[in-house]
Formats: C-alpha cells, sequence, structure tokens
C-alpha cells in the first residue's frame, strides 16, 4: 500500500514539474518577444548609424628594416649582432605570392613527388644491398673477405643514411610548397597529381 502511495506521489510530483517547466518556457518566451519590440523601437529611434569600418580605413603594418632593429651582443666582448624577429625569418616576402596558375602548381609538385619516389626506391635499393652483404659477412669465415664485405655495407649504409636525409629535405620541401599554396589560396586538387 504505501509502495503504490509512493508511486501515485512521484506521478504527480512529476507532471507539476512538467506543467512549471513548460510554463516557465511560455513566460520567457513572451519575454523574448517584449525584448524583440524593445530593440526594434531603440533602433528605430538611433540619430546616426554605427560607423562601418572597411579594409581601407585600417592602415598598412610597417615592414621593418634593418636600421629599426635593435642590436644586441652575443658575449661580453662580442662586437653587435643584429637581432632579427623569428616571425621575420619564416615568412617569405610578398613579392613571391603572386597569382599562378594550376599548371605551376601541379608541376612543381609533381617535380618534387616523382623526387621523393626516386630517392625512396634509392633508399629501398641501397637497404636490399645492405642486406646482402650483411648475409655475406655472416656466411664467410675468412678475415680478409670479412673486411672487405664490412668496408662495403658500411659505405652503402653512409649512402643511405644521406639519401634519408634527402627524403627528410624532400618531404620538408612538398610541406613549404603546400603552405605556400595554403596562403596564396590555391585549390587543393592543383597540387594532387
Amino acid at each position: 500500500m504505501k509502495s503504490v502511495t509512493l508511486v501515485i506521489a512521484l506521478f504527480i510530483a512529476a507532471v507539476f514539474t512538467a506543467w512549471n517547466v513548460a510554463s516557465s518556457g511560455l513566460v520567457s518566451a513572451q519575454s523574448l518577444g517584449q525584448l524583440a519590440k524593445q530593440e526594434a523601437e531603440r533602433r528605430k529611434t538611433i540619430q546616426t548609424p554605427a560607423k562601418l569600418i572597411t579594409d581601407r580605413d585600417l592602415k598598412p603594418a610597417t615592414a621593418v628594416t634593418p636600421s629599426s632593429v635593435p642590436t644586441i651582443l652575443a658575449g661580453p666582448s662580442a662586437a653587435p649582432v643584429a637581432a632579427t624577429p623569428a616571425s621575420s625569418m619564416n615568412t617569405p616576402s610578398e613579392a613571391k605570392y603572386v597569382a599562378r596558375a594550376a599548371s605551376y602548381w601541379l608541376d612543381r609538385m609533381r617535380e618534387l613527388r616523382t623526387k621523393q619516389d626516386r630517392f625512396r626506391l634509392q633508399a629501398a635499393a641501397l637497404q636490399k644491398r645492405v642486406d646482402g652483404l650483411t648475409n655475406d659477412f655472416d656466411s664467410t669465415g675468412d678475415r680478409l673477405p670479412r673486411a672487405t664485405i664490412e668496408s662495403e655495407r658500411q659505405r652503402v649504409r653512409t649512402e643511405r643514411y644521406l639519401l634519408l636525409a634527402d627524403i627528410a629535405a624532400t618531404d620538408k620541401q612538398i610541406f613549404d610548397l603546400e603552405q605556400e599554396a595554403r596562403r596564396s589560396n590555391v585549390p587543393p586538387g592543383w597540387l594532387r597529381p
């Protein structure tokens, strides 16, 4: 009997809570309507409209010249060195970003991707050569052939590391080209060979 009474009491409480929430929503909706009318009346009473600021109203930023850059000393007895802001070192000049045709972007990206693929194929071939020399080194028991094989293996490894550095440099060039294209508002499809 107590559980039925408790269920009925909870049901009634839920109904009243829902009704209060619904009625408060109607009240706030009415107040929003009144606020909209008040705002419309306020706008009618404004005599002078607010000033609209456009790009023509903004002054261009001044460029940093070497004479305006402060000098710093590298050490107690060092000669003064001009300090250059990091942002100006990484930011290319504006003249570099001119409108260019899709063929320009496509050709540059195709050239970099071809170079990257060539380097990767050469690196894979050199790794295969290193693996072959390692097998030869492990299968040979004589000291003299092992020494020549080891020197050849070390030379090929060095050449492969240099190629990996070239691959990393090419990856950076591709990234830089993508960033330049993004700053120049180039559609992404123009960079896909």
